[in-house]
């Protein structure tokens, strides 16, 4: 500090180096003698504000303000006290004052902004913010709050436009970096983002908003290794912070690290132990685990913390109906179609469940998602559990009238994880595979035995290969459909001269179908050779079979093979 007799300049001197203690001490031993001195008084409270000290802040700047009613600065610097201790009124009085008693008084019009920004009132924040940088247009403070004020309004472009003005005045300025990366993530400019985001990193190292928005812009990248190890980062500098387990979670989530999603989701618990979120989420994992009693916890929780999402009401339903729950399920997919009247597989789901208004077939959204998640137990079920045997009786009952014969063109309708296609691929030269579920196809992808794969609606696929094959497949798949003269017609249209069409049905005897409980039709034999016949198809197998085992029962069913 240099030296010199006046202890006010000495005090002024040590509170613009930061030493706030010794300017305290400074400040009031000049007061001691000038008591009466108001820029003393009024810089004591700013000492006092700044180190936290705010009643005494308060009482300095009063009596200054009582010895000089007319000092904009000493309304400023009370504002600003008032701000910190809540009294947000007041406080707006003091900087209207002080701009009353001094109009081009930047500093003050932007904390009566600040004020109107956070109360909600952005017209007059905005006014006040353009006031200031209007009287100061280089003034960083004004321009970073009115830049988050158009962030708010969603006004990107006047956003951006003060913000470069802000980092080409102070190009290490760790705010206007930050906010300059949001933008160029809300853009699409990743790489841009990137580099933002490294910059306000450089500058503030432990930002948990940089490193959050960071790893999200490497998610978005594809980068997920990345974004993982900023995650965790985040962990060590708060434990539990929720942004970053959700988002842990959720990387592993897909990349189906059950185990460990479930540890992130469960610390996010502890932290929101009302988080939708993961309440979800765990239910979902539950269900792919076929952990029932644990997955109808976590969608109840998710209910009663919000009871708005068809989705949660939808999964909490079919778990209740895999706990023999039925009424209850009931309920919950009227509640999922009371939110989503047009959901066409709640509709169809109940139209089973209680017996109405048969729809006469299933929704693709229906079947779509109930193999989705069927997928990954979908063979061990089958086989293990339910012995299923439908593709070896195909096969059986072909043979006679494929023996000898190879280079045909198949085609495996429904062809899930594609169990029917080792036993029908040396007849074929040209093997395909259609499904609506991805994930039965990739399962299916996994057996290398389809020469194609085609994820779309059977009844499309055949209608736009006519006359293109010699056999098609249908084990297991009609059952989703009720009114069968569709695909009978399409089937036709696509088999060349002596082609063969071969398929399993659930045995029914109610009418010519019924649509089950199961959410699977049942079809009675006349009706198939009715229909058989209408399209000019001779029936060359009809055979009842048993399909597979379910609830210790047989399940009969049909096997036709029509030429």
């Amino acid at each position: 500090m240099p030296e010199t007799n006046d202890p006010l300049i000495a005090a002024i001197h040590a509170h613009q180096q930061g030493d706030f203690a010794t300017a305290e001490a400074l400040y009031l031993d000049f007061l001691k003698d000038q008591p009466s001195h108001t820029d003393a008084l009024d810089l004591l409270g700013v000492c006092y504000a700044q180190q936290g000290q705010l009643e005494e802040a308060r009482s300095c700047l009063e009596q200054a303000l009582k010895l000089a009613p007319d000092s904009a600065n000493a309304h400023n610097h009370l504002g600003n006290v008032l701000k910190s201790l809540g009294e947000t009124d007041d406080a707006i009085e003091h900087f209207q004052q002080a701009i009353r008693l001094l109009a081009n008084y930047a500093e003050a019009h932007n904390n009566l902004a600040v004020l109107y920004h956070q109360q909600g009132q952005f017209d007059n924040a905005m006014n006040e913010y353009q006031q200031a940088l209007s009287i100061e247009p280089n003034y960083p403070d004004a321009l970073l709050n009115l830049a988050s004020l158009y962030l708010k309004r969603q006004q990107l472009l006047q956003a951006k436009s003060l913000l470069q003005r802000l980092v080409t005045l102070e190009p290490e300025h760790p705010q206007g970096n930050y906010l300059l990366a949001n933008i160029a993530y809300q853009e699409g400019e990743l790489d841009t983002a990137v580099l933002r985001y490294d910059h306000a990193l450089a500058l503030m190292p432990n930002h948990l908003d940089s490193l959050l928005n960071k790893a999200a812009t490497l998610l978005k990248q594809g980068n997920n290794e990345q974004a993982l190890a900023l995650y965790y980062r985040v962990l060590e500098l708060e434990e539990n912070n929720p942004a970053a387990l959700q988002n842990l979670a959720a990387i592993t989530m897909v990349e189906q690290d059950y185990d460990s999603a479930k540890k992130h989701y469960y610390d996010l618990l502890i932290e929101e132990p009302e988080n939708t979120i993961a309440h979800f989420n765990l239910g979902v994992v539950f269900m792919s685990e076929l952990k029932w009693q644990y997955a109808a916890y976590h969608f109840y929780s998710c209910i009663k913390a919000d009871s708005g999402n068809p989705d949660t009401h939808i999964n909490y339903a079919t778990v209740l109906l895999k706990l023999d729950k039925r009424d209850e399920a009931i309920r919950h997919y009227q509640k999922a179609l009371a939110l989503q009247p047009d959901n066409p597989a709640v509709q169809y789901t109940l139209s089973a469940l209680l017996g109405e208004d048969t729809p006469t077939h299933a929704p693709t959204e229906y079947i779509e998602k109930l193999f989705d998640n069927y997928a990954e137990h979908f063979d061990e079920d089958l086989l293990k559990k339910l012995h299923y045997q439908t593709p070896q009786l195909l096969l059986e009952a072909l043979t006679p009238y494929l023996s000898g014969r190879d280079g045909l063109m198949i085609i495996d309708l429904g062809c899930g994880t594609g169990l029917c296609g080792p036993l029908f691929k040396p007849y074929s030269q040209n093997l395909i595979g259609v499904d609506v579920s991805a994930n039965m196809l990739a399962e299916a992808a996994k057996r290398d035995v389809y020469d194609e794969l085609n994820k779309t609606d059977i009844c499309q696929f055949l209608g736009a290969h006519p006359h293109t094959s010699d056999l098609i497949l249908a084990a297991d798949v009609l059952v989703y459909f009720g009114d069968l003269s569709e695909v009978f017609c399409h089937a036709k249209q696509t088999l060349r001269d002596q082609g063969l069409f071969a398929f399993t049905l659930e045995l029914g005897n109610e009418g010519d179908y019924h649509l089950q409980r199961t959410g699977r039709y049942c079809h009675s034999a006349n009706y198939v050779q009715t229909l058989a016949q209408q399209q000019g198809f001779e029936c060359l197998v009809q055979r009842t079979v048993t399909l597979r085992i379910q609830a210790d029962e047989p399940v009969c069913g049909l096997l036709f093979v029509l030429q």
